[in-house]
């Protein structure tokens, strides 16, 4: 259906939220953002709401991040940037505001993924 739409909203191109990007921008600024996640960097800023500072940028692990997390009955949702190494596993997160969690990340296939609006349960 998609193929046939010509006047699809801007939004609707496969683009990360402005809320992903902001929070990029934020851990930016608090010199945590690692360097293995450069990967999907320059699309996340792209989209990056400039005038929105996330009260929690992002929980963070060696080997995960779960960008501008929001709370769900079973867990935490935002979008995952992950390492291989962190698939099928529970992952202790620091939050950027100190709170600890430990939090089942799914299989990754790949060396690297970045997969928007996952939803991470707790273990």
């Amino acid at each position: 259906m998609d193929d046939f739409a010509l006047y699809r909203p801007i939004d609707d191109e496969g683009l990360a939220a402005g809320c992903y990007g902001a929070s990029v921008l934020a851990l930016i600024k608090m010199q945590k953002y690692p360097s293995w996640a450069l990967f999907c960097y320059k699309e996340l800023v792209a989209t990056a709401d400039r005038d929105y500072e996330p009260t929690v940028p992002a929980f963070l692990s060696e080997d995960a991040i779960l960008l501008h997390p929001s709370r769900q009955a079973n867990g935490f949702s935002g979008l995952l940037i992950a390492k291989e190494s962190a698939g099928g596993r529970s992952v202790v997160f620091e939050s950027t505001t100190g709170e600890i969690y430990m939090l089942d990340v799914p299989e990754i296939d790949t060396k690297f993924v970045a997969i928007e609006d996952v939803t991470l349960l707790k273990s």
